[in-house]
């Protein structure tokens, strides 16, 4: 579980890291975005990271633009392309019933990884 609330050296390391593809949540605990993020790090392998900022505010300006600018958003990030592939509401990523849809995380995962 890799959770953002400060300190965020284990996320720039991540995101410096051009093998990797990020999946950046933004949402506070008990939230849908941790649900995601949850299920998420079930998919995490060598180059798939998942990072769940508590606070947007742990992001530069342009990082925001980029990636997440609000609660309950994501982005998928590829860092060797240095491109933010999809992005939007983090219930995109949540079945009919609200729990995430580990079929959707993955292959937006897999989209994100294609060169």
């Amino acid at each position: 579980m890799t959770i953002v609330r400060t300190t965020r050296t284990r996320f720039d390391e991540a995101i410096d890291d051009d093998l990797n593809v990020v999946l950046i949540l933004a949402g506070a605990s008990g939230t849908p975005a941790q649900a995601v993020h949850d299920a998420a790090n079930t998919l995490v392998h060598t180059y798939r990271r998942v990072f769940i900022l508590r606070s947007v505010t742990v992001l530069t300006h342009e990082e925001q633009e980029l990636w997440v600018s609000a609660p309950q958003t994501f982005a998928y990030y590829n860092c060797l392309t240095d491109e933010t592939r999809d992005w939007g509401s983090v219930e995109d990523l949540l079945d009919p019933q609200g729990l995430p849809d580990l079929l959707e995380i993955r292959d937006r995962f897999a989209m994100t990884e294609i060169q």
